[in-house]
Formats: C-alpha cells, sequence, structure tokens
C-alpha cells in the first residue's frame, strides 16, 4: 500500500494533501450524516414510538454531548502525541456499535445510554481530526483555505445523507437508519479513510503543501508553532472565543429541532428545507473555503456569520412559509456556509497549530456544551408551551450575543518559543 501511495504522490499533478481534503469531506459528509443531522429526523419518531415528551427524548440526545465534551480534550492531546488514523478506525469500530446498541433500544433511556456511547467516539470521526490532518499537511494561508474546503463535508451530510437516511426512517424505521449509519461508518471510517490517510508529510517523502509566497518545508513537529493548552486557557482571549462559540453552536442546534417545528405548526416539508440550506451551503463552502487564503479578518467573519444565523432564525418568529422562510433558508445556508469553519480558523488564528489537538479539544469541551444545554432548553419550552417561539427567541438571542464576543477578540500575546503563526 505504502508503494502505492507514493506512486500516487510521484505521479499526480497535485499535492497529496488535498487527497486528504477530499478524505476528509467524506469523513465530515458520514460523521455528521448519521451523529448530526439525523437527530431531527429521530427525535420525534422515538417520542411517538415510546409515547415520551419532547424534552425526554432530546435529553436522550443530547445529555451524550457531556461525553463528548469530557472526551475531546483528552482525544485531541491524543492526536498530537499519536496522530489519528488508527484513531479514527477505532472510532468507527466504537460507533458502528454504538449505533447497533440504540438501534435495539426499548425504552428512552436505553436510547440514552446508546447516544451517551456513540457521542463519546464524535471526536474520533468528525472535525476534529480531519482539522488536525489539515494543520500537518498545509501550512500559512493554503491551510486556512484548506479548513474552509474540508469542512464541505459537513454540508454534504445534511444535503445527501439526512434525505437519504430520512426516508430510510420513514420507509422502514429509525431503527432501519441507525443500522444504515453504523454500515457506512465501518465502510469509510473504518475501511476507506485509515487506507488512504497518513498522519503527516513526512511519512510520503513530501513537504507540506504552501503558497507561492511562503517556503513549503519538509514536515517536522519542531518546526510547527503555537501556544500549549495550558497557556491558552490562561489568557482572555481563549475564554471570550470558547463562550462565543458556545452560543454559537447552541444555536447551531435549531436544526435537531427545525422539523418538529415545521411539523407543529401542520407542514410537511421540514427534511426538505433544512436540506435545502445544507445544499446551499454545500455548494458555498468550496469557494468560499479557497477565498480563506486572502482572508485575515476572521474574527471579523466570525461575527458575521453569528449575526446571519441570528437574523434567519428571527425571521422564523414571524411564519413558517413564505418571506420569512425565504430569509431563513437564505441567511441560514448562506451564512451558514461558514459555520463549520468558524471555530478552526478562530482556534488557530488565536493559538497556532502546534498544540491544535489539545487547544481544539479544550474550547470544543466548552464549545459544544451549549450543544447539551441549548436543544433540551428548546424541546422544555416546547413542552411547557406548545410552541417553539420562545425557544427560537433565545437562539436568536444567542447568536447576537455570540456575534459581540467574537467582535471584540483580539490574538493574545504569547510566552517565549510559543508563537502563535500570523
Amino acid at each position: 500500500m505504502e508503494c502505492f501511495l507514493r506512486t500516487i504522490v510521484d505521479k499526480a499533478p497535485f499535492h497529496y494533501g488535498w487527497v486528504i481534503v477530499v478524505l476528509g469531506i467524506f469523513g465530515n459528509m458520514v460523521g455528521a450524516g448519521t451523529t448530526f443531522w439525523t437527530m431531527a429526523v429521530y427525535i420525534p419518531l422515538i417520542a411517538d414510538e415510546f409515547q415520551s415528551t419532547r424534552t425526554a427524548v432530546v435529553a436522550a440526545f443530547t445529555v451524550g454531548q457531556i461525553t463528548f465534551a469530557a472526551m475531546a480534550p483528552l482525544i485531541g492531546s491524543y492526536f498530537d502525541r499519536k496522530g489519528v488514523r488508527r484513531s479514527i478506525f477505532v472510532g468507527s469500530i466504537l460507533a458502528a456499535s454504538a449505533f447497533l446498541f440504540t438501534a435495539q433500544a426499548d425504552t428512552v433511556f436505553q436510547v440514552f445510554l446508546g447516544w451517551t456511547l456513540l457521542s463519546a467516539t464524535r471526536s474520533l470521526l468528525m472535525d476534529l481530526p480531519f482539522n488536525w490532518l489539515i494543520t500537518r499537511w498545509f501550512n500559512g494561508r493554503k491551510q486556512q483555505a484548506a479548513l474552509g474546503v474540508v469542512t464541505v463535508g459537513f454540508g454534504f451530510g445534511g444535503a445527501i445523507l439526512l434525505p437519504v437516511l430520512n426516508e430510510v426512517a420513514s420507509s422502514y424505521s429509525w431503527r432501519a437508519s441507525m443500522f444504515v449509519s453504523a454500515l457506512l461508518l465501518l465502510l469509510f471510517h473504518g475501511f476507506l479513510i485509515p487506507m488512504f490517510i497518513r498522519n503527516t508529510p513526512q511519512q510520503l517523502g513530501v513537504a507540506q503543501n504552501s503558497s507561492a509566497l511562503e517556503t513549503a518545508s519538509q514536515y517536522n513537529s519542531e518546526n510547527l508553532t503555537g501556544m500549549t493548552v495550558q497557556s491558552a486557557i490562561r489568557t482572555p482571549a481563549f475564554w471570550i472565543a470558547a463562550t462565543g462559540l458556545f452560543l454559537f453552536y447552541g444555536g447551531q442546534t435549531l436544526s435537531s429541532l427545525i422539523i418538529d417545528f415545521f411539523s407543529n405548526a401542520g407542514l410537511t416539508f421540514g427534511a426538505f428545507a433544512i436540506a435545502l440550506t445544507a445544499w446551499i451551503r454545500t455548494g458555498l463552502r468550496i469557494p468560499l473555503g479557497l477565498t480563506m487564503t486572502r482572508l485575515d479578518r476572521v474574527y471579523l467573519l466570525a461575527a458575521l456569520v453569528c449575526l446571519s444565523q441570528g437574523m434567519g432564525v428571527f425571521a422564523l418568529l414571524f411564519a413558517p412559509t413564505g418571506v420569512p422562510l425565504i430569509i431563513w433558508i437564505l441567511l441560514w445556508g448562506v451564512g451558514g456556509a461558514f459555520a463549520p469553519m468558524v471555530g478552526p480558523l478562530v482556534t488557530t488564528k488565536l493559538f497556532g497549530v502546534r498544540h491544535y489537538g489539545a487547544v481544539s479539544g479544550a474550547i470544543q469541551a466548552i464549545g459544544f456544551s451549549g450543544q447539551i444545554i441549548a436543544p433540551i432548553l428548546g424541546a422544555l419550552l416546547f413542552d411547557i408551551r406548545g410552541d417553539y417561539q420562545l425557544s427560537f427567541l433565545i437562539y436568536c438571542i444567542s447568536f447576537c450575543l455570540g456575534a459581540l464576543l467574537f467582535s471584540i477578540l483580539k490574538t493574545p500575546d504569547t510566552p517565549s518559543g510559543q508563537s502563535t503563526e500570523s
């Protein structure tokens, strides 16, 4: 296999780092499509089957995020020491097992246990491992572009896998959808991706991919710059960014309630609407990702993305159809095209890449905690009020506060020997 990969490296008219990006796109697509987007499908179906409240079912899914948040710093730190290739393979086995366990559930509590096990593996399946690979295979401006492009997989998860898995769940059952999800994870994360990725370019005898104005160097972990997680958490910037991501990611969980929101209004196009926004995001992510080579004002971009999402949610407060619906689709789609880029771009801009796994894991532990609180609060308010109006208003405010925090971010002064990249 090594000879085959080296042949690709020698013969291909492009840097092998772009193969890593494509594999990351597929990894994020399958990881996000099976473990994130489908929650919107499972919640109403499981609530109806077990005759449970929305709050209980949403809690069964989102409390698992506590495990995810707790595991992220540990997994990220492990990536920095050992790499991601074997971890992705192990994650596929664990996640597939968790899906199969959850598919056999007879109670909401068993769903909670299964999804908690699955959540513990999420940092092995999407975002973090592929972003980590980008920080090793790319340097400088091209690194920003690659980080932007690899997020297209998240959109593919909603645009391609969500409709497919929703159709499986509707035609057969949510259990069948989970079984299909397990097979997809084993195929991509358990077989195809580990076969073709390598942790560093040095393993294939190539240099990092850099722009013409930057020097492509043979990969050496000692050449990478950035703060340690211990230094990062002592800076105000870490806590401002983490809180901003907490508010931002919390608001993004509207996606897990949006199908139920439309169904509660007597509308049947919820899955289509969210898939349409995912297609918009997907279509824009590659061209927008490539523009990251010319982007300097990362914090302003993060603030504008937050504002676009908040304004889109605000439109739905007026009506779930007509002009408000069109505004939501456009803003949620166009602004959301940047959504998965916000975390890695802000993290690398603030703290560099040398300890990206540990620092990103620490920020994710706080940021993704918003995905625990927001959907449970939204479902609880629905059970109390019978609608999502107050829930969506809170999400709107959350986005606006996140925009404010990102707008005041400044790159911190760094300790000697730990300088971050400009």
